[in-house]
């Protein structure tokens, strides 16, 4: 027995990463990847704390490579524990080899995570796999890791499905609930901060509505108390540099509007089983989206408990094409997720979790549920490498679409990246232009500016307030306000402008918690 269960895992395993290494496939086809801009977001930040580790250190809060080498804070404000997976590959191969590996390991930790939620629904295989096939190959995951390639919501996406574990095994009082879904909410935490806050929103709300149903107990109460201990000591590295760096510095942050996704350019690509670049063309794809509204067909005519999932499901899937925009009140409450259509990733959950739900209670025999786990493999992977394959085929037709071709190309575009002054000071006010960065790494920046004559400038650098800098105007060490950008005074000649930042102390003290608690979580989920 105890050799069947490990031939079984090993045989899952070895289907997990065949599969994630297909669906990863078709964004390296051509032998360059097609990225956007939020990907360059992440791929620069993801180069400075690859130096910094490679240097012995760890990364900064502000990035000194790319930004317009303005010091934006993206290392502080964006989570990157879990991005290693991206990362470490660095230390033996190049960039975009390493970017193929990481992609691999994220789908496969999407199907493991799926698989284990589909394990609390069903005790039948076959539908535990249909499970992982209709939440890994859904258009809307396709587009959020290949088109929008946000790669922190791809975490998010590949951890929800912990999270739901966890609460339903609390719910039916099972073993570890309280440990799996903290596990979950930190995984997601180190990830992706928004995905992380809604997840938490909805969670509060729905123990709320259990309070006055009165269904909750103290053994829930507990489970979700112990939760809460595992998430914050499992992402105390984050959590605290977010809370330090938001405590003491006003931020410019992403655009303060939210877009709904268009109900007729939503559906004409659903139809056409296509991903956009747009959020308003945000889709679940056609398979998804009939799964979605043949479950909410068969609701009318069928019981169980899967129907509340199904509607649930379905009732974020209307919201998002709701003009929230032009509610006041509503669109300043929901503004920091931008777009409703990223809510897809939580629809795609719910259609999963009904499905494998609503098969397991049909009485069909075994032969008939491996036939229909057949039919959805074919459908659901053809589907999936099909519509990732044409869409990398497709011209740019962005211009915040870009193609890379070689390391050396990457390189270039990571250390030229443009963006919209996102994470720099809120008060930086106008930046005089004419300095012309020579030297950039994770931890040093060198400027040259030419002058007529002598005076006082301001450069295009924030120097945030709680961060560590060392500045020298040709040669000498000088002090510098904080909380603006870089004002120093020069000569009428070229000067030279070196900075310098490096972590904290206190960094490696909340990443030595955060390791020592994975550590413990590890010990206990294994042995």
């Amino acid at each position: 027995m105890r050799q069947q269960r490990i031939l079984k895992s090993v045989g899952l395993v070895v289907s997990f990463l065949l599969l994630a290494s297909l669906i990863t496939w078709p964004a390296f086809a051509n032998g360059n990847f097609k990225t956007s801009f939020d990907a360059m977001v992440h791929l620069t930040r993801w180069e400075s704390i690859y130096q910094a580790l490679k240097s012995g250190q760890l990364p900064p809060l502000v990035n000194l490579i790319g930004f317009r080498q303005d010091g934006a804070a993206f290392t502080a404000m964006y989570p990157w524990l879990t991005s290693l997976i991206f990362i470490l590959p660095r230390f033996l191969v190049g960039p975009l080899a390493a970017l193929f590996i990481g992609f691999v390991v994220l789908n496969f930790l999407t199907m493991v995570n799926a698989y284990l939620l589909s394990r609390q629904l069903t005790n039948q295989l076959s539908l535990r796999l249909i499970g992982v096939l209709v939440y890994e190959f859904g258009a809307y995951h396709l587009l959020d890791l290949y088109s929008r390639v946000d790669i922190g919501e791809s975490f998010a996406y590949a951890f929800y499905p912990l999270v739901l574990l966890g609460i339903l095994r609390i719910w039916h009082r099972q073993g570890k609930g309280g440990l799996i879904l903290g596990v979950g909410m930190a995984l997601m935490l180190n990830s992706h901060l928004l995905t992380s806050v809604y997840a938490t929103v909805i969670m509060i709300i729905v123990e709320l509505v259990r309070l006055l149903m009165q269904r909750v107990n103290w053994f829930e109460i507990k489970q979700f108390l112990l939760a809460a201990g595992i998430t914050i000591l499992g992402s105390c590295y984050t959590l605290v540099n977010l809370i330090y760096f938001i405590l003491q510095n006003q931020l410019s942050v992403p655009g303060k509007t939210i877009t709904n996704v268009k109900i007729s350019l939503g559906l004409i690509d659903t139809i056409r089983d296509q991903i956009p670049n747009q959020s308003s063309e945000f889709n679940l794809g056609l398979l998804m989206f009939a799964i979605l509204v043949g479950l909410i067909v068969i609701s009318i005519f069928y019981g169980g408990p899967w129907r509340k999932w199904i509607w649930t499901g379905f009732g974020i899937y209307v919201f998002t094409f709701l003009p929230v925009d032009h509610v006041p009140g509503l669109a300043q409450a929901l503004y920091k997720m931008q777009f409703t259509g990223r809510l897809y990733g939580l629809v795609d959950l719910l259609i999963m979790a009904a499905l494998v739900m609503f098969l397991q209670q049909l009485n069909w025999s075994i032969r008939k549920k491996w036939l229909l786990a057949g039919v959805v493999a074919v459908l659901m992977i053809v589907g999936g490498v099909r519509t990732s394959y044409l869409y990398h085929q497709k011209p740019l037709d962005d211009v915040n679409q870009f193609r890379i071709h070689s390391n050396r190309q990457y390189r270039q575009l990571v250390y030229n990246l443009s963006h919209s002054y996102n994470y720099t000071l809120e008060s930086a006010g106008e930046i005089e232009t004419g300095n012309q960065v020579v030297e950039q790494n994770a931890t040093k920046e060198v400027i040259e500016v030419q002058r007529s004559q002598a005076g006082r400038q301001k450069l295009n650098l924030s120097i945030f307030k709680g961060v560590y800098y060392r500045v020298l105007v040709n040669g000498k060490s000088v002090k510098v306000p904080v909380g603006q950008n870089l004002t120093v005074n020069l000569k009428s000649v070229l000067n030279r402008i070196t900075i310098t930042t490096k972590a904290p102390w206190w960094n490696y003290l909340t990443l030595a918690i955060t390791l020592i608690t994975w550590l413990v979580l590890l010990i206990i989920i294994f042995y």
